[in-house]
């Protein structure tokens, strides 16, 4: 929202256009187009370096084409100096031109060693960059201005591996720790007073839809219980959730020993420890879910203890 000095305003809108994405680089099991999705996918045990894993959260590659939903595959293999011939591309189209904050990716078990990020407006070169050494969910923390298209070149990666991407976020970046404000005037009004004043006018023209009802009032009493009802699930024990003994392993090693503790993460956070899957990711978020509870929340007032949790009741004969 902008406002000039004729008093008019200006609202963008930061909706995220249809997108697709495409490959002429992938194996005939691979599905580049689930990378844009938020459903799981799966993923087929292969003979890519430090790829294949035995904890159950892969298949063999059936005899016939009837895949399973998975992830994007490259068809190329990483020679033995890390680099590709030719090297995986993924190409993205959005149906409208879109400005966004951050692009983040999650490989599968192994990460390329470099990737470069183009993008492209009505034809023509916007920006380049180029993300070295990135982990399983790597971020580019830049905001990418105007574009319809991207291009995401991999170009190393660990010799004999091939690039695994399960999915891709356009302007899903929010793990922010702190907010940076460039600010320029013409040097009659202070750097801070501008931002005084546009909170101001931010202030004044979001206020007329704020809808609450000031008079609905709840006694202290009916807080008070409620606050300690869900103080007393968040202080429980992780391991009232009986997750399996992977999961229950990754959460210790990352010192997250209540339901407080976990709800204050995000799944990114979660899915970068060391030894953590897809599969104890989802098995985290269905528990989770049971007790009304989710990744970096804010609002606790759905939290709740489960049915087959509560105290049973013997009834007397």
């Amino acid at each position: 929202m902008t406002q000039d000095r004729r008093k008019k305003i200006t609202l963008r809108s930061s909706f995220l256009p249809d997108v697709n994405a495409n490959s002429e680089n992938q194996t005939a099991f691979s599905r580049v187009e689930n990378i844009l999705t938020d459903d799981p996918v799966d993923a087929y045990a292969m003979g890519s370096r430090d790829f294949s894993t035995t904890d159950g959260s892969m298949y063999f590659l059936p005899e016939n084409t009837e895949y399973l939903s998975i992830g994007y595959v490259s068809d190329s293999v990483a020679g033995a100096d890390g680099t590709f011939e030719p090297p995986p591309t993924i190409d993205v189209v959005l149906e409208a031109g879109y400005t966004c904050y951050g692009l983040q990716l999650e490989f599968r078990s192994v990460a390329p060693q470099e990737f470069v990020v183009r993008t492209f407006y009505n034809g023509e070169a916007v920006e380049v960059y180029t993300v070295a050494t990135p982990d399983l969910n790597a971020v580019l923390d830049e905001e990418l201005q105007l574009f319809d298209r991207m291009e995401i070149i991999f170009t190393k990666s660990i010799p004999g591996s091939r690039v695994t991407l399960d999915k891709l976020h356009l302007g899903n970046v929010t793990d922010y720790d702190k907010l940076t404000l460039e600010v320029f005037t013409d040097g009659t009004v202070s750097p801070s007073d501008a931002v005084a004043q546009g909170a101001h006018i931010l202030n004044t023209y979001l206020s007329a839809f704020v809808n609450f009802d000031p008079c609905a009032i709840v006694s202290n009493e009916v807080i008070d219980e409620n606050d300690a009802r869900i103080n007393n699930i968040l202080n429980t024990s992780v391991d009232v959730l009986e997750l399996s003994v992977r999961s229950s392993n990754c959460l210790r090693r990352a010192n997250i020993n209540t339901l407080y503790d976990l709800t204050q993460k995000s799944e990114f956070d979660i899915a970068k420890e060391r030894n953590f899957g897809k599969k104890s990711l989802l098995e985290i978020k269905e528990k989770l879910k049971e007790w009304g509870l989710s990744f970096n929340m804010k609002d606790y007032s759905t939290a709740k203890v489960p049915k087959h949790n509560l105290p049973q009741v013997e009834k007397d004969e």
